[in-house]
């Protein structure tokens, strides 16, 4: 029953149905079948991804849709997990007609989709293009990193040297020096050569070399900031949020796990209560701003670093959280058996809470403290434990009732209040993007950014690359917006209402540097729902683009004005020159999503980075004008990518990171990959931490991804807690292995030492390699196949005896699967095991 229009979009693309039977995976359960969304259609035929940003869905696609509402007769289907691929299929963004392919497909079958809450934008999309009924469900427990392993020796070595002297010291250094360049921490420590110097280690086409390769100067560094560096870097690993597993709906974190959850919410401030952190700091005497800006240093009062003090404050959050919870979270019982007394060294809850060293209880900070251990007992923790709450809620909506709504956001970026779970979140005005809280926090985002780059280059940039997403404009209200406004030199001006009006020039004598010029690529995502905020980006662009400045002062005049001529000499008239030099912002072909980047990436269909860039041009060459109105301009694309010197991609949350999906290194890396071979160099690239708002951070990309390697990724503490998913914990480090190869194919940015360090862990270890075989070989499979890839591709290089190791585990594992296949073929006469590489697990981010 197909609208005519759709069923031509599909035979255009697919040609005629093929005269063969589809297959409908599943279970059935009664009147419930457990099935598996369809591959998007990519794997297939790879050849696509160069051209088509919005392909149509495959016919099996149709038949697993159409088979539902009429041959299993559903009356109504659920999309578990965050996400699927029908919302982002072609068709109109907004106000669906037929030919639509997710309106001709879901029809009217009603579609109740459990979302993350901390997914705002994707799960709004699956409303407005798949007539969703959202209930949201918790983000997975999170906890500190911490340290295991080499770095927790490294971290050990770092504290020996402080207390040994004479040749004990200079033993103690050496091994400090040796660990140090083992574990190649040299781009993390500051000590790994000129930033130029290591730019030019990889050419444009090379994507077999990495940045992170340049000459180590380590032994060139003072042995005392060497050591300062190695506490700052650890601190900042160990302090970062990351996931422990996965959630599961309906079941609260418990125990160890709830108790780091609600540190975790907590951290920073929440309306009405304070930061835990800050308040335990305060007790103990620790100097907060001290603690977090230079944890390297040695502070005499206190009798020890400001890391070792991060490390205690981080511990007494912990005891206290762990003492609410054992009296229940009653905190009038809690505070009975405290018994406090009036000595600033008083037992609070019954944890000894004495400062520490020398130091000095900081003034109202045992107020401070109660209140927010207040907060936790009557706010934090009911909200949390409320997400038993979210199976029932999901069988309400099955049965026409009314789920509540809910706001929506990363509960650990002080949002306590968009729990509990289980309602129908809702997101914001878009005219309010960005809103006056966004602009203060962009704003530090691109002076830091742009104070890096000048530290590390002598100059401003002349034109930065800002990659914008629709999810985190939602979560932090548009901070990337207000930081491409800030680059330029301009700001908002607001209503009383909190709308965007208009926009004004900041004075130069206020402004402190040159406007510099910013180029936009937003998802389609943000291209749907902010074409508000992309015509601010225009305005901005008029609003400076004619001032009386020159040229050095005002560079999105200088390139506008240079263009134009430019233009202008080729036949166009000056109006004309003028109007197509001025596109700042630019996105995917209306009805198609994504970078693409990762799609060639996925189906292995690409030779050298020229390929991954070819893609990721021919993708986002479309530009968004005043009210967003979008039209193709590959080459006005093309004429900003080659005057790209930096890029920049803000991150507003530690409940994501740079391997959570492709979709990071698509649209990052992929911008990287465009400029290097338009522009023909590299660009600096940068990525700004707004996860504390209060304490933005400017990183390299290349820091960045690296950090989350050493937090996340190579982290035993989360690799172990995948394992009690199963085949679902399975497939999502086949993922993360995937997501690896994704980044070093892109920026070039994963050294040999992690690639070892990846297959040692994801590959060779012995007990995770029998839990795989066990619950999903096939992921053990496709990790062997990606890490024998990145050999063959020259992005690692690998030993002759771990490629073999590899080849020989990868034929061990094939050929199991090959016998379950034929074990499995003999008792039912047909079917096999085997699936397409990426495609058996196809990540179905399509964009943010």
């Amino acid at each position: 029953d197909a609208d005519s229009g759709f069923r031509e979009n599909v035979v255009e693309e697919w040609g005629e149905p093929p005269d063969r039977p589809f297959a409908i995976p599943g279970v059935e359960f009664g009147n419930v079948l457990v099935t598996v969304q369809p591959p998007r259609g990519f794997g297939m035929d790879p050849s696509k991804v160069y051209h088509d940003s919005d392909l149509q869905p495959p016919h099996d696609y149709f038949a697993f849709y159409g088979w539902l509402r009429h041959e299993f007769d559903a009356d109504a289907v659920v999309h578990l997990g965050t996400h699927g691929s029908l919302e982002w299929l072609p068709g109109k963004t907004v106000g669906l007609d037929a030919e639509s392919a997710p309106d001709a497909l879901v029809a009217d079958l009603p579609n109740v989709y459990p979302y993350i809450v901390n997914n705002p934008g994707e799960g709004t999309q699956a409303k407005r293009r798949s007539y969703a009924a959202v209930v949201d469900y918790l983000t997975p427990p999170m906890a500190s990193a911490g340290t295991y392993d080499e770095l927790a020796e490294l971290e050990e070595l770092a504290d020996r040297y402080r207390e040994a002297g004479g040749e004990a010291g200079e033993t103690v250094e050496r091994l400090l020096r040796e660990t140090i360049d083992e574990l190649d921490l040299a781009v993390e420590l500051g000590i790994a050569g000129e930033i130029d110097e290591r730019a030019d280690v990889r050419g444009p086409d090379e994507a077999g070399t990495t940045l992170a390769e340049g000459d180590v100067e380590g032994d060139e560094v003072d042995i005392d900031e060497l050591v300062e560096r190695v506490h700052a870097y650890l601190t900042d690993v160990k302090t970062t949020q990351i996931r422990k597993g996965l959630h599961t709906m309906g079941e609260p974190p418990a125990g160890d796990d709830l108790v780091e959850y609600l540190v975790a919410l907590t951290r920073l401030e929440n309306p009405g209560a304070p930061s835990l952190r800050e308040s335990v700091a305060g007790v103990l005497g620790v100097d907060y701003e001290a603690m977090l800006e230079t944890p390297g240093v040695y502070d005499e009062t206190l009798g020890m670093t400001y890391a070792a003090a991060a490390d205690a404050v981080h511990e007494t959050s912990v005891e206290l959280v762990e003492t609410l919870a054992a009296h229940g979270f009653d905190l009038p019982e809690s505070e009975a058996e405290a018994a406090p007394d009036d000595d600033t060294t008083m037992n609070l809850l019954v944890v000894d809470l004495e400062p520490l060293g020398d130091a000095r209880v900081a003034g109202g900070a045992h107020d401070d403290l109660r209140a927010v251990l207040s907060y936790i007992c009557e706010e934090a923790a009911p909200r949390v434990l409320a997400a038993e709450g979210e199976i029932p809620q999901t069988a309400d909506a099955l049965d026409g009732d009314y789920v509540p709504p809910g706001g929506s956001g990363a509960p650990t970026r002080g949002g306590v209040d968009l729990l509990p779970t289980g309602r129908n979140f809702y997101t914001l005005d878009p005219r309010k993007v960005p809103a006056r809280s966004a602009w203060e926090v962009g704003r530090e985002v691109a002076d830091d950014t742009l104070e890096r780059h000048h530290d590390d280059h002598d100059e401003y940039p002349e034109e930065v690359g800002v990659v914008a997403w629709g999810t985190p404009t939602v979560r932090t209200r548009g901070e990337t917006i207000a930081q491409v406004l800030a680059l330029m030199g301009v700001r908002p001006i607001w209503t009383d209402a909190g709308r965007v009006d208009d926009v004004e020039a900041i004075p130069l004598e206020e402004l402190g540097r040159p406007r510099v010029d910013a180029t936009t690529r937003v998802s389609g995502l943000f291209r749907d729902a902010f074409p508000q905020a992309a015509g601010v980006v225009h305005d901005a662009v008029e609003a400076v683009v004619d001032l009386e400045e020159p040229h050095e002062m005002n560079y999105v005049k200088k390139h506008v004005e240079e263009e134009a001529e430019e233009l202008e000499a080729e036949g166009l008239d000056p109006e004309a020159a003028r109007d197509a030099a001025m596109p700042r912002v630019f996105t995917t072909r209306p009805g198609g999503y994504g970078a693409g980047t990762n799609k060639a990436v996925d189906e292995g269909n690409w030779d050298d980075r020229s390929d991954l860039a070819a893609v990721y041009v021919q993708w986002g060459g479309y530009a968004m004008g005043s009210r967003g109105r979008v039209s193709e301009n590959h080459d006005a694309f093309r004429r900003r990518l080659g005057s790209v010197e930096a890029t920049v991609k803000i991150e507003d949350t530690m409940e994501q990171d740079e391997f959570d999906s492709s979709d990071w290194y698509a649209f990052h890396g992929g911008f990287i990959t465009a400029v290097s071979e338009v522009a023909g160099s590299e660009p600096a690239s940068y990525v700004g931490d707004s996860s504390d708002p209060d304490n933005v951070d400017v990183y390299t990309n290349e820091e960045k991804v690296r950090k989350a390697m050493r937090a996340r990724v190579l982290n035993p503490e989360w690799l172990d807690s995948m394992e009690d998913h199963g085949y679902k914990g399975a497939g999502d480090l086949s993922g993360t292995v995937d997501v690896t190869l994704g980044w070093d194919a892109t920026t070039g940015v994963v050294s040999d030492t992690l690639w070892s360090e990846v297959a040692e862990r994801y590959a060779f270890d012995a007990d995770r390699q029998a839990w795989m075989r066990e619950v999903n070989p096939w992921a053990l499979e496709s990790i062997t196949d990606t890490l024998l890839e990145a050999i063959d591709r020259g992005l690692w290089d690998a030993d002759d005896d771990v490629e073999e190791q590899l080849q020989d585990l990868n034929l061990r594992v094939d050929g199991d699967l090959e016998g379950r296949a034929t074990e499995r073929e003999r008792s039912e006469g047909s079917g096999t095991s085997e699936r397409p590489r990426r495609e058996q697990e196809e990540v179905a981010s399509d964009d943010d």
